[in-house]
């Protein structure tokens, strides 16, 4: 079974959707701007080959060339790498984006969970995950990290590249949500480490889950090989065009971050105010735990019979069915959601 957020239309599509972690302060009229810009008959050509325009553009916005791979959604990206890796065992550090886990195990790969603890805040420990590394292992690690919001520093970052190194595994970054934090991550860092690769995703930051578009970051000689394994024809032309468009409109990023990192504040006083305990959080979403004698799942059941939609965790069994994570949206909706709870917990 997958289990994830943003699955509002299973529901009937009438709910106010905290499961999914979209970024509801990209200004609105770009993207209609930018969508009125792609022709309709767009949709009756033939995409290219391969998505080589989009490629360009995203060499000269990082300084990458030749270490850009466009992908159809960056999820096609982790089933890509497990194929080209052949690893002997996949480690991901829990709790985290769970389709590193299901790619693996569709894969027929053993997969090995590093626990990641809620006494330090549920914090990757470098120390602690280089000591369980293999030779031949590829390794996710999600930064920032999704549920949690936590994430990985510049140094920890390099220290970890380096025992990967040293390990003879492979590094993966799923730096999906990077683009709301001021972290630089490991973009720079492929150039010269062979053994690392970088995932990352329009879909959050943009807010465009419909286009189903991202990309890799590897050295050049991975990064030719991974290039002709991409589908041919899988980005469709008004995908490549409006994401074009997007790239070089140049949005304040600035003034959405800080818009976010206000409504953040806002939910999290108010739900700590309610008995929760809400943990640090860099992007647009809270990792949350629920008051004692209240479950996720039961608390995730009365927000539906109000319309309200939010991520808990079955598929973790050390989470106990405590916790829930719930996306940062605009003041009148994060209003809306606290009163929700009050009336679930009275």
């Amino acid at each position: 079974m997958r289990v994830h957020g943003g699955n509002v239309l299973e529901y009937g599509g009438d709910f106010l959707d905290f499961s999914s972690n979209l970024n509801l302060f990209f200004p609105k009229w770009v993207l209609e701007n930018a969508w009125r810009e792609v022709s309709l008959s767009r949709v009756m050509l033939h995409p290219s080959v391969y998505p080589h325009r989009l490629e360009t553009v995203l060499e000269e916005l990082l300084g990458l060339e030749g270490c850009v791979v466009v992908l159809p959604g960056s999820v096609y990206g982790i089933h890509l790498l497990v194929q080209f890796v052949k690893p002997g065992r996949v480690v991901i550090p829990v709790p985290t984006f769970n389709e590193y886990e299901r790619v693996a195990r569709v894969s027929g790969v053993e997969v090995f969970f590093h626990e990641l603890r809620e006494e330090q805040g549920f914090k990757l420990c470098l120390g602690e995950l280089a000591s369980e590394l293999e030779e031949g292992d590829l390794v996710f690690v999600c930064n920032p990290n999704n549920p949690t919001g936590g994430v990985f520093g510049s140094d920890e970052v390099k220290g970890l590249i380096r025992w990967a190194k040293y390990k003879e595994a492979v590094v993966v970054f799923d730096e999906a949500f990077i683009d709301f934090t001021e972290l630089c991550g490991a973009s720079e860092l492929v150039r010269e480490n062979s053994h690392v690769f970088v995932l990352r995703s329009f879909t959050k930051f943009f807010c465009v889950p419909g286009l189903r578009v991202g990309y890799l970051l590897a050295e050049r000689g991975k990064a030719e090989k991974l290039r002709e394994l991409v589908p041919s024809w899988s980005v469709p032309v008004y995908a490549e065009e409006m994401l074009v468009r997007l790239l070089r409109f140049g949005v304040n990023r600035e003034v959405i971050k800080r818009q976010i990192a206000g409504e953040r504040l806002f939910l999290n006083r108010s739900l700590s105010g309610l008995g929760f305990e809400v943990f640090p959080s860099a992007v647009n979403f809270l990792f949350v735990k629920t008051p004692r004698n209240v479950k996720a799942s039961q608390l995730k059941k009365g927000l539906l019979e109000r319309k309200i939609l939010v991520r808990d965790f079955p598929e973790y069994e050390f989470l106990g069915d405590r916790f829930i994570r719930v996306s940062v949206r605009k003041r009148f909706d994060n209003k809306r959601l606290v009163e929700a709870v009050k009336e679930v917990l009275r």
